[in-house]
């Protein structure tokens, strides 16, 4: 993102057209897409607007019992002075003793106890079909089961360790524990199970935990990692979260999201390696010497090396998401 983020907060830029031949949906018509969504977002047209950053960094530093206590000494200390300086009280301890860090782990702490396990269950005609037919097998050998006894016996087959209900009564209950659960199901619990592994799911639920408790709201993102290429999910910080603003809580409606991350200008030309250099030192420009960045007199880029001394800048990227409708279908019917 070339352009000044701070542009972006009065200019116009409005979402692209998705009626248009999906071949032309190419990387400059994303750009649009990216910088109507975060335009939305600095000008406050979003579901957690950027206005909203110093409320989300003032809740969460007294949640850490870290607030500023300017506020409190200019309601308790004396301002009358002509020249408005705050007289007296210097023997007061203005050291926080907030009690707020203690009880919202205490909260959290009863949050985190609470697990919770994903049922895949398939509802598909064809795998309930399946499921239907093994739940009449099982009833026809429940209520053939002396007879299918007999049956084994004389031709040598031992079913001794299979389970028969008595009843329907128990055979409901065997249904309603999964007894009937088909083996793509399973895998798909496997896999989730699997990918919230390797996501590290319980550091991430501390964080949306505390979210909660905290500011209100709390942002999870499902991605395939670029590296492994194996699905995951990650954390969002809702003070960087770009989304589609909606009247529902869960934001049902929703057709874009998006996040600002900060990555490397060094991963930025390993991911895209036919992004210009020109570019690549445009931004560099924009970021040197903001926020950790480093303050560089000279940007240079050694053509040997395939580097730059303004390889290890963070820089401002929007990785988003969007709904996009590349073909539209008509039905016709005569009637009489």
């Amino acid at each position: 993102m070339i352009t000044s983020p701070k542009g972006y907060a009065t200019g116009a830029y409005p979402f692209p057209k998705d009626e248009i031949n999906p071949s032309d949906k190419d990387e400059k018509w994303g750009k649009k897409w990216c910088e109507a969504m975060y335009s939305q977002w600095r000008q406050g047209k979003s579901a957690i607007p950027f206005s909203a950053t110093d409320e989300i960094r003032s809740l969460r530093d007294l949640a850490d019992g870290r607030q500023n206590i300017l506020q409190y000494q200019k309601i308790l200390l004396d301002e009358s002075e002509d020249n408005g300086d705050m007289k007296g009280y210097m023997n007061i301890n203005w050291d926080v003793f907030s009690v707020m860090p203690k009880f919202l782990r205490v909260v959290e702490g009863m949050m985190e106890q609470t697990d919770h396990q994903v049922i895949a269950t398939a509802v598909d005609p064809a795998s309930t079909e399946e499921k239907e037919s093994a739940k009449l097998d099982m009833t026809y050998r429940m209520k053939f089961k002396e007879a299918l006894k007999y049956i084994d016996q004389g031709l040598g087959v031992d079913r001794s360790g299979e389970y028969v209900p008595e009843n329907m009564e128990e055979l409901n209950l065997y249904e309603g524990a999964g007894g009937f659960k088909l083996a793509k199901e399973t895998e798909i619990e496997q896999g989730l199970d699997y990918s919230f592994y390797i996501s590290d799911w319980k550091e991430i639920k501390k964080k949306i935990i505390r979210d909660l408790c905290v500011i209100n709201c709390a942002c999870t993102k499902d991605l395939t990692d670029q590296y492994v290429k194996k699905v995951k999910a990650r954390y969002v910080d809702p003070a960087y979260f770009v989304g589609q603003y909606s009247k529902h809580c869960d934001h049902k409606n929703m057709e874009y999201g998006g996040e600002i991350i900060q990555v490397l200008i060094s991963d930025l030309r390993k991911l895209n390696p036919h992004i210009p250099e020109s570019e690549l030192l445009e931004l560099a420009k924009e970021y040197n010497g903001t926020g950790t960045n480093a303050s560089v007199d000279i940007l240079s880029y050694s053509d040997d090396s395939k580097s730059a001394n303004y390889d290890s800048f963070l820089v401002d990227v929007m990785d988003s998401e969007w709904f996009s409708v590349n073909s539209t279908y008509k039905t016709k019917r005569k009637t009489q």
